[in-house]
C-alpha cells in the first residue's frame, strides 16, 4: 500500500541522518536549522545501549522534521529527577537528555 510504502521511505531517511557528538571542521555544512533536543525516563537500571538508540532515532526524527541531513555537537546528559530509600535499598529516576544542532551537510559520507 502507500502508507507503507511513504513509512519505507520515511524509515530510510531517519537511517541516513548522521549523528555526531563532533562539530568536525571537515563537514560541509550549508545550513545551520536550529538546535533539537529530546529526551527520557529511566532508572538506575538503565540500558545504555537502548537508550542511546532511543534517543539518537528521536533526534533523526526531528531532523528529518526540518529537513536536516545531520546533527552535530551531540551532547547527553543525566539529571536525578527523583531519589527514595526503601529498606535496604533505594530507587532513583533519571532524565536523559539529548541535544545537538540540526544542520544540512552537501556530502553525507563521513571521513
Amino acid at each position: 500500500s502507500k502508507q507503507i510504502q511513504a513509512d519505507a521511505a520515511r524509515d530510510a531517511a531517519i537511517a541516513q541522518i548522521i549523528i555526531t557528538t563532533e562539530t568536525a571542521t571537515n563537514l560541509n555544512i550549508t545550513k545551520r536549522i536550529k538546535i533539537i533536543m529530546c529526551s527520557t525516563t529511566s532508572t538506575l537500571d538503565i540500558n545504555f545501549k537502548k537508550i542511546e538508540d532511543d534517543l539518537f532515532t528521536m533526534l533523526k526524527v526531528q531532523a528529518l522534521a526540518v529537513d536536516a541531513n545531520a546533527v552535530v555537537g551531540v551532547t547527553i546528559s543525566f539529571v536525578e529527577t527523583y531519589s527514595a530509600s526503601a529498606g535496604v535499598g533505594s530507587f532513583k529516576n533519571f532524565r536523559i537528555i539529548a541535544c545537538g544542532t540540526a544542520v544540512v551537510i552537501s556530502d553525507t559520507k563521513l571521513p
